[in-house]
């Protein structure tokens, strides 16, 4: 498995889960996951041909209570500066395990390979932003990126050593906005926050057994929003 490095604590908000289906369900396939180099796993590489697509999840409620997901989490980049509805939104976001055991953070593109039936430990990163306009009624969320992983595929997740970082590249184009435009709001400094969480799948059929907490980013970082010209 790829390994991380060590750096600088930083500060996280955990709060509850329910950005994971809303997550699920925004992922747009096409999206790639994998390490770029030591350190980053760049989500907005070409995927392999043959990955296939990550479909949502049977998803049976109530279920058990969710993972704790001890990651401390940071926006260290996001670019443009300015977006309107059809620009596409890049970040660049730092993890680092807080916890006392190991983390593993799916890190493959290869849907098709990883989460065939019967591979154990399956598991998909989600990787997403709260977006806030300082005059809507509430924040959207959408996702970025995502990645799959299994203990069976070698090479398939990161393994994040307790203190150790690993920076995450997702984009997306911003189309959630259109909420906004339909609202008649026009140009703010929207303000954006970083999640992450995970999503723990059965090994012989393709639902999920659990899924994670949401790791919020302590900080957040603005730009500015405005309604397309056309």
């Amino acid at each position: 498995m790829h390994r991380a490095t060590k750096s600088t604590p930083f500060t996280v908000w955990l709060p509850s889960g329910a950005i994971r289906l809303l997550l699920l369900l925004s992922v747009v396939s096409g999206i790639p996951c994998r390490a770029l180099a030591a350190g980053l796993l760049d989500l907005t590489l070409p995927r392999p041909a043959n990955a296939g697509e990550i479909p949502p999840l049977l998803v049976s409620l109530p279920g058990p209570p969710p993972t704790p997901l001890l990651l401390k989490v940071t926006i260290t980049n996001l670019w443009p500066a300015v977006l309107t509805v059809t620009g596409r939104i890049n970040a660049d976001i730092l993890i680092q395990n807080v916890g006392k055991e190991p983390v593993l953070i799916p890190a493959s593109s290869d849907f098709a390979n990883v989460m065939k039936a019967g591979n154990h430990d399956r598991r998909i990163l989600l990787v997403g932003l709260q977006l806030t306009h300082p005059h809507g009624s509430k924040p959207i969320r959408m996702g970025i990126g995502t990645a799959v992983g299994s203990e069976t595929v070698p090479g398939s997740m990161i393994t994040l050593a307790p203190q150790e970082t690993l920076v995450i590249r997702g984009a997306e184009i911003l189309g959630e906005t259109t909420k906004w435009w339909e609202d008649g709001l026009t140009t703010g400094q929207v303000t954006a926050k970083a999640i992450i969480s995970e999503e723990f799948v059965e090994d012989e059929k393709y639902a999920s057994k659990n899924w994670s907490t949401d790791a919020i980013s302590g900080n957040s970082v603005t730009f500015t929003w405005t309604r397309s010209n056309q």
